[in-house]
């Protein structure tokens, strides 16, 4: 490990020398007379400009070796110890996949690393990590719930029953969502989350067939957080969690 903390301390030291020169290009005597922003700004800069060399590929490799090492180490103790029933090979990408869901929620600015998965299928429990970063707006869901609170009326859509018919056919009849067939839950979820959905809208023509499919994902990634034979008295809360997402 002290391999490791000599290569950080060389990144370090680089890291600080490209800040140093973008703050005498600037102008700018101390990295404390900056803004929160203007940090930011300087610590992306300064990484890009290292990135690539010597010193920052050395430290990423040995972090790739380290982690590599760590990663077959806790396997082949699982393996040894717990007897467990999964492959050598479903144990490394279950690990690596706590891992990153680890570092997700300690830091989840490092969500804009997730590009790398683009067009790649994400295991369930990283996918819903991933949307709730990305797409997550409690403020939309304040406003649900708001809405309920002083009129519920105008939370439905004057084509709710239409909507409700349309998500019912749709989940019992589409052998792609056979695992929310049957669902109590995920049906409210739908027909509610879609029925606010074109109250906000304001218009008088109903949803399209696509807006219906649209909302099948979301439904499919909140699955495991929804019962099946959704209680009455919890099927507000499960909507507004939906309805951050959309």
């Amino acid at each position: 490990m002290s391999l490791l903390f000599q290569e950080w301390d060389g990144f370090l030291k680089e890291l600080h020398d490209a800040i140093q020169q973008q703050l005498t290009q600037s102008h700018v005597q101390y990295f404390s007379d900056l803004s929160e922003p203007e940090k930011e700004l300087f610590m992306e800069r300064a990484t890009q400009a290292i990135k690539g060399g010597t010193v920052y590929n050395g430290l990423c490799k040995k972090v790739s070796v380290i982690t590599d090492q760590s990663l077959n180490e806790d396997v082949s103790r699982q393996l040894l110890e717990e007897s467990p029933m999964d492959t050598k090979t479903d144990l490394v990408i279950e690990s690596a996949e706590e891992g990153a869901l680890s570092l997700l929620k300690k830091w989840p600015d490092m969500k804009n690393k997730l590009y790398i998965c683009l067009n790649q299928p994400l295991p369930l429990h990283i996918r819903q990590l991933t949307w709730r970063l990305y797409l997550s707006n409690t403020k939309v869901r304040k406003q649900y719930i708001d809405q309920l609170n002083t009129n519920p009326r105008a939370a439905i859509s004057m084509y709710d029953y239409d909507i409700s018919q349309k998500c019912e056919t749709l989940l019992n009849s589409e052998h792609t969502f056979n695992d929310l067939k049957g669902s109590v839950g995920i049906f409210y979820g739908m027909k509610a989350t879609l029925s606010y959905y074109h109250s906000i809208l304001k218009t008088k023509n109903r949803l399209r067939d696509v807006e219906h499919l649209l909302a099948v994902p979301f439904m499919d990634v909140a699955s495991t957080n929804i019962s099946r034979y959704c209680h009455e008295k919890k099927k507000t809360f499960w909507i507004s969690h939906i309805m951050e997402y959309m």
